[in-house]
């Protein structure tokens, strides 16, 4: 009976389990989830976009409340948290236009950076119809020495039909938010919000009223002083009020979808809204619309752009005369300036950004003692007549508006004279040498040979290498030439491509050339390097193995330990010693870095060189010590040494982490990982800006390395290493000239999707296109070389 009663029991417990969910089973996450995971998460610097960066960019109900309750809510649910308590909103009539019927508003934003991109927001209401028009333009990411020679960019332009009514709600609430003030209600002062970033976007916002009159500038977001203040329209809360403006635009774009419509349609039929007042389309649009019609020599746009030319506002004489007056004086200026850094690059107090370097500041009416002191105040000079020539933003934005037509008009005769194109090209406008690439490479070549030859030309060293690229036989046969050039530079450029080729009949005669370059205590940084790189190649480390070089470089190091200036020149000397002979170099770059590691900390991340040549030692050792087990353990632990340190870039360190799969910092990694892409980790701490960097910061790479090391089913790993690496455009981008990081990448997934059956090789290639096109969609800059990388990744696809 006893058992009879246990017997049952057990089976009622059995039976009860199979109910249960299996707790220790995991669900496989779907492609949004691994995109999200692997991405790189919310950062401190994301949310200076608008701070703190809320779940829910709109309070509750939003559209139901009063304009001005709604503009409140708003404000106050994207303050800052301590912020939020004893302050009070005000708002002002500043620039308040009441939308009976038509209304526009124009966002602009400019990425900082070599290659800006550009986002373009247009709204515009009428009695009965809304629309918002959106627009991008990507660089072509061209190194930034090329950006002189060579300007490719990719466009997007969509339009979205909204409802009037709620667009006029919302063109009411962007009213109040454009003339709001925070009071301390306990100071009884105003709030001035901290200034942000220098590496946020610029942005101009363009504001018209239903008779096309211009309500409004504002712009750039940071006001230095009251100066610039005055003349933009701008105060200093309009950074903020351009902030929450971008936010509600953005919602629209969100939430409503795109009318699908060929580019060359919506480029066309958005240049038939311009009126000479700019009511329907504004200036700033008129302009982005119109560079797509040049950049992609749409026929059509021809007649477009001829009736704007004729039907734009006129360019007063007197407007042309001030800005041509001012062009002078910045050409002077940049003239004079050239000089004098010549003649004292390190010892004068205005430098090449114009900023002072020493003081004194000399009396405008002292006598030059010397020529430094002469440009000095000719400099002086030149600045004040510059002060004077008052130019506000409407007059100059009219200016460029009517100097871009003039260049498109002639973008579209040139697409389709050959001849014209070349000559363009050949006098040095960069769009032409873009097209030239794109349409007709044999003219491209000749256009690269015909401005090589010219020996005032700046750029030869770029023209070069864009020349063996495009025709590498060419190339070469130039490379011979051009070894005999005065120009060092240039001729160290010559004898790397020749080198890449293999054995020639000068290397012989140059390299010892180039060995006493290096032993020239005088040679600069930047040269040395070149030189290193020249002497030691990646590719080949002992392609001249004579033992003068490593005493060359041995020598070279010694130096360097006593002069900050070379801290640069010390990694590298690092990576060419330990490629040249790993195991007999460890030991004294280890010793050598263990000492340092000795010293006070001076490193900052500002100071780019040391803090840069720091992280590139401790690279060198790690790649020089695998498969050697007592130098792999001795490095090991300096590694480790430094991420608990925190004192150099953590995001390089945990790239290295992932790269040289250094599973023993496991622990640390688990210490330091976020609990998920919303958890926001530390921007100050990932820069290692803090010598007292807080253990307790988190970071998003850390949990996704984490991640990546999980044992899942393959065709999940490598979905998540696609999400990984895509994610990070320091990797990707270097593709086809991929960096040792793009190599382990490109080796990793190979050998993972060599695991998969056909079909689920299938689905992951589904998968990189849909997180292209989903990456592609949320970034204003897009992945170079996409379309070669893909066939390396799935080369049965291009088949």
């Amino acid at each position: 009976m006893q058992l009879n009663r246990i017997l049952s029991l057990f089976c009622v417990l059995i039976g009860s389990c199979a109910f249960l969910p299996k707790a220790t089973e995991k669900t496989s996450p779907t492609d949004e989830e691994i995109i999200r995971d692997m991405g790189r998460g919310q950062r401190d610097e994301d949310s200076q976009l608008v701070t703190p960066n809320p779940p829910s960019p709109l309070p509750e109900a939003f559209y139901e409340l009063p304009p001005r309750e709604a503009a409140e809510q708003l404000i106050r649910h994207n303050l800052r948290s301590e912020l939020r308590e004893n302050t009070e909103i005000r708002f002002s009539e500043r620039h308040r236009l009441t939308h009976s019927g038509r209304g526009s508003l124009c966002l602009e934003l400019t990425s900082a950076g070599w290659n800006p991109n550009r986002t373009f927001l247009y709204l515009q209401v009428d009695e009965d119809n809304a629309l918002l028009i959106s627009g991008k333009s990507f660089s072509s990411n061209i190194p930034y020495k090329r950006q002189a020679l060579f300007e490719r960019r990719d466009y997007q332009l969509e339009h979205r039909h909204l409802d009037p009514a709620r667009t006029r709600f919302l063109l009411k609430v962007v009213d109040l938010l454009l003339g709001y003030e925070l009071w301390d209600t306990v100071e009884g002062q105003k709030v001035f919000q901290p200034e942000y970033d220098h590496n946020d976007p610029m942005t101009l916002l363009e504001r018209r009223s239903p008779s096309g009159e211009s309500l409004l500038h504002l712009g750039p977001e940071r006001v230095a002083d009251d100066e610039p203040a005055r003349k933009l329209g701008a105060g200093p809360g309009d950074a903020d009020s351009m902030r929450l403006t971008l936010l509600l635009l953005k919602e629209l774009q969100q939430n409503h979808p795109p009318i699908q419509r060929p580019l060359q349609e919506l480029t066309l039929s958005t240049l038939d809204r311009f009126r000479p007042d700019f009511r329907d389309l504004s200036l700033s649009m008129t302009q982005f619309c119109s560079d797509i019609a040049a950049a992609y020599a749409y026929p059509e746009a021809h007649s477009h752009l001829m009736r704007i030319q004729q039907e734009a506002p006129p360019l007063p004489v007197e407007l042309r005369q001030r800005i041509q007056q001012q062009q002078q004086l910045q050409l002077q200026r940049e003239e004079l300036q050239r000089h004098l850094d010549k003649i004292a690059p390190q010892g004068s107090w205005i430098d090449s950004f114009g900023y002072l370097v020493t003081d004194p500041r000399m009396p405008e009416k002292q006598e030059p003692k010397n020529e430094q002191e002469r440009l000095e105040l000719e400099i002086m000079r030149t600045d004040a007549l510059l002060a004077e020539i008052e130019i506000s933003w409407e007059e100059m934005a009219l200016y460029f508006f009517h100097q871009d037509l003039k260049r498109q008009l002639q973008q579209l005769r040139a697409a389709q004279d050959l001849d014209a194109l070349e000559a363009m090209a050949a006098s040095g406008q960069p769009w032409a040498l873009a097209r030239l690439h794109e349409q007709h490479p044999e003219g491209y070549v000749r256009v690269l040979e015909q401005r090589l030859q010219l020996d005032a030309n700046p750029y030869r060293i770029e023209l070069l290498g864009m020349l063996a690229e495009q025709d590498p036989g060419r190339a070469l046969l130039l490379a011979e030439q051009l070894l005999e050039v005065e120009d060092p530079q240039l001729q160290r450029q010559a004898f790397r491509l020749l080198q890449q080729q293999g054995p020639f009949e000068a290397e012989a005669e140059l390299w010892p050339l180039f060995l006493e370059q290096l032993r020239d205590k005088e040679c600069s940084a930047s040269d040395l390097e070149e030189l290193i790189e020249l002497l030691v190649p990646k590719q080949d480390a002992r392609r001249y193995p004579q033992p003068e070089l490593d005493e060359a470089l041995l020598k070279l190091l010694q130096r360097s330990k006593s002069n900050p200036e070379l801290s640069g020149v010390q990694a590298a000397l690092f990576q060419a010693l330990l490629s040249r002979d790993p195991l007999r170099q460890l030991p004294g770059l280890c010793a050598l870095y263990e000492e340092s590691e000795k010293l006070p900390n001076t490193l900052s991340a500002f100071h780019y060189e040391s803090f840069y040549g720091k992280v590139k030692q401790l690279e060198a050792l790690l790649s020089a010590s695998r498969g050697h087990p007592h130098w792999e353990e001795r490095v090991d632990q300096i590694f480790l040494r430094e991420l608990q340190k925190r004192e150099l870039n953590m995001e390089i360190l945990m790239m290295m982490i992932w790269r040289f799969d250094l599973r023993h910092t496991r622990d640390w990694l688990s210490e330091a990982a976020t609990g998920s892409p919303e958890e926001q980790e530390s921007f100050d701490a990932l820069l290692g800006r803090s010598s007292q960097a807080e253990n307790d910061d988190r970071f998003h790479l850390a949990r996704q390395i984490l991640t990546l090391w999980d044992n899942e089913a393959t065709v999940l790993q490598a979905k998540r290493l696609l999400a990984f690496a895509y994610q990070q455009p320091e990797l990707i981008d270097m593709y086809p000239d991929p960096e040792e990081k793009l190599a382990t990448f490109i080796q990793r997934f190979t050998s993972l999707r060599s695991h998969l059956s056909r079909k689920e090789s299938r689905k992951l290639e589904l998968f990189e296109d849909r997180l292209y096109q989903q990456l592609h969609m949320q970034s204003d800059t897009k992945m170079m070389q996409r379309d070669e990388l893909r066939k390396v990744l799935f080369p049965e696809a291009s088949r």
